[in-house]
């Protein structure tokens, strides 16, 4: 049995007929989703904030603008 990797946007238009064709002919898939942060790259970047945060590299936002600009109730 071989085993070959194929890259390819799932939420495209050609991207989802490629992964339907697959799920229709029985083929085993393992999606990959690129956007996930391993552990270690989340702890890394947790500590970049905090150290941001130590140096007062932040800004803290008011109600108006979290309710006008972000939509947030």
């Amino acid at each position: 049995m071989a085993t070959y990797e194929i890259k390819f946007n799932q939420n495209t238009k050609i991207g989802k007929e490629i992964f339907l064709f697959l799920q229709q002919h029985n083929v085993n898939i393992k999606l990959k989703d690129p956007t996930k942060m391993t552990e270690e790259e989340f702890d890394a970047k947790l500590q970049r904030a905090r150290e941001q945060y130590e140096r007062g590299e932040y800004t803290v936002y008011d109600e108006d603008f979290r309710k006008n600009v972000l939509g947030i109730e």
